[in-house]
């Protein structure tokens, strides 16, 4: 039987294991309920979570510009983000509300959850930006996604159609491209 290559790609984020899980269980569930295929033996998924390339960087850059009481602030903000990603929208409330607090106890910084936001999304953003002088960042993004494309290949052989997925945050439609 002929299989389809799935890639989905996200990077705008913290780097969560975990990101994918809920996606990958919808798109089986929604792809079992419309094909007469079971998705195990029709679907070969790989996922790119690019912002892993990230997250040491801005991990140190955070530490550098904060005080040390902070990791504990910085870690609930990384736990609620993977919550949300898990699915629990219910733990989107307390993450807003602890990413609004004007300060925290033992930081000098105002609105320092707005800091580690800015720091995780848009500093995403702006280092994925293809740099001549500074070609590291890009290239293992790259690196990243090549290498996922080649275990799709070996998995679903050279003939399989390939469905790419760009995971965007707060887009309810996503880009799909099927080649």
């Amino acid at each position: 039987m002929r299989k389809l290559a799935v890639l989905i790609i996200h990077g705008i984020e913290v780097d969560d294991p975990g990101l994918f899980d809920t996606a990958l269980r919808k798109l089986r569930e929604q792809f079992g309920s419309q094909a007469r295929t079971a998705p195990e033996q029709a679907l070969v998924v790989e996922t790119v979570n690019w912002a892993s390339v990230l997250e040491g960087p801005e991990r140190d850059f955070l530490a550098r510009h904060g005080t040390p009481d902070a990791e504990g602030y910085w870690q609930s903000l990384y736990d609620g983000i993977r919550a949300v990603n898990q699915g629990r929208e219910s733990a989107l409330v307390p993450l807003m509300l602890r990413m609004m607090r004007p300060s925290t106890r033992g930081m000098d910084q105002r609105y320092p959850g707005l800091r580690w936001l800015m720091v995780h999304f848009v500093g995403d953003i702006i280092a994925y930006q293809s740099n001549p002088a500074d070609p590291d960042v890009y290239t293992a993004i790259h690196r990243k996604v090549a290498e996922a494309l080649a275990r799709l290949r070996e998995k679903a052989g050279d003939t399989a159609p390939l469905c790419v997925h760009l995971a965007q945050p707060g887009q309810r439609h996503r880009q799909q491209l099927l080649l």
